[in-house]
């Protein structure tokens, strides 16, 4: 569930980026200044439906300390550097906003990147124990499903003697 949440996370912030970029390259100030609003809630609510997410991970579960952190960093940033590429899509300097975007934007998605890859490594090694566990788990019922079955065999028999002894007796 945590890998999932930051998936989701990434791929916001990815198609976050795309869309700035595309209308950064548009260089068309009145547009990526219209658009920049709508995709900046969009993201907010992605990261609001992460932090939940988080949130409703079940007791005992151990998210990746690196989580939260990274997340209220993305939370701070995407506002303030989106507002100062607006600045600069109104100046004109299309130049500096490209930069902005390649050199303040993607150590975010790196951050992220490490983050689902730090991730997805606790979650193998997770699914690693789980199948160990199980595989002991299925070695123990080999062993005590037939254990048991021969043991109710031999008390059946048992009790079959015993009572065909006894009415034998009273014959």
């Amino acid at each position: 569930q945590q890998l999932i949440a930051v998936l989701q996370l990434q791929v916001g912030l990815l198609s976050f980026h795309q869309r700035l970029d595309d209308l950064a390259r548009s260089s068309d100030a009145h547009r990526l200044t219209t658009e920049a609003e709508p995709l900046r809630r969009v993201f907010e609510e992605e990261a609001q439906q992460t932090r939940t997410s988080i949130a409703k991970l079940p007791p005992g579960t151990q998210v990746d300390p690196a989580f939260l952190p990274t997340l209220e960093t993305i939370e701070v940033a995407l506002p303030a550097q989106l507002e100062a590429i607006n600045g600069l899509a109104r100046a004109g300097d299309w130049g500096i906003v490209q930069h902005r975007l390649d050199n303040e934007l993607k150590p975010i998605e790196t951050q992220t990147s490490a983050l689902v890859g730090s991730i997805h490594r606790e979650a193998n090694g997770e699914l690693t124990q789980a199948v160990l566990k199980m595989g002991n788990i299925q070695r123990q019922i080999l062993f005590v499903v037939p254990i048991t079955a021969i043991s109710t065999f031999l008390i059946a028999g048992f009790f079959g003697w015993a009572i065909t002894r006894r009415i034998v007796e009273l014959r």
